[in-house]
């Protein structure tokens, strides 16, 4: 089961070296999201809650597979994929 379609999902991530584990705050810090083939880049809706911890709110206009991976300069987060669902009304 996953998300209603028309909902907005809020996506969030964390950064940290690798090394130190400290937290980070990757530059050039975006969100790509691949929605059943249409991608979109968000940046500027990206907002930060902490040092290394961002979230972005997006639409889901569309039911199917929404894929997602944040990327900053040097780093990105694996791809992740959220479902969401179409409604009976």
């Amino acid at each position: 089961m996953g998300f209603p379609v028309g909902q907005d999902i809020r996506l969030r991530a964390r950064f940290r070296d690798k090394n130190s584990r400290e937290k980070v705050d990757p530059t050039n810090l975006r969100l790509i999201v691949d929605a059943e083939g249409t991608v979109t880049t968000y940046d500027n809706e990206i907002v930060q809650d902490g040092p290394g911890n961002y979230q972005c709110v997006i639409p889901t206009p569309v039911p199917g597979h929404y894929y997602y991976r944040w990327t900053g300069d040097g780093m990105a987060t694996p791809d992740r994929l959220l479902k969401v669902d179409p409604t009976h009304f």
